[in-house]
């Protein structure tokens, strides 16, 4: 199961526990459901949340993130390859979005990305 079957199914059993009506639960089931890459989303609801999700892997709470995995997962990877491992290529997002809100935040974190990429490697190297 991917996390969007996960997630739909924890929101339905807990929809349930608190007594929603099957169509409420269902729609928001679906939406979960529909949020992961390579689904199509039929809702605006799940366009929100496929934007949301792609955002996550965008700026500074991704850099975050991937540096805190490396450590707690995989302590023989150094933090030289945090980058190859979790930043590079994160461009491939920016056509992906469906509101234009998510998109012009895309923008903005894939640059601040770019930079901290730059930035990093600049001090590996030790430059000045």
């Amino acid at each position: 199961m991917d996390h969007g079957d996960w997630g739909a199914l924890i929101a339905e059993r807990f929809l349930s526990g608190l007594g929603y009506p099957d169509t409420e639960r269902l729609h928001v089931q679906l939406i979960i459901k529909e949020h992961n890459k390579g689904k199509e989303q039929t809702t605006f609801e799940s366009h929100i949340v496929c934007d949301a999700d792609k955002l996550e892997a965008l700026g500074a709470t991704w850099i975050a993130r991937a540096f805190q995995r490396t450590s707690a997962f995989d302590r023989s990877v150094g933090i030289e390859s945090v980058p190859a491992q979790y930043l590079d290529r994160r461009e491939k997002f920016l056509p992906l979005f469906h509101t234009e809100t998510a998109q012009k935040m895309a923008e903005e974190r894939c640059r601040f990305l770019v930079s901290f990429r730059e930035q990093f490697q600049r001090e590996l190297r030790m430059e000045t």
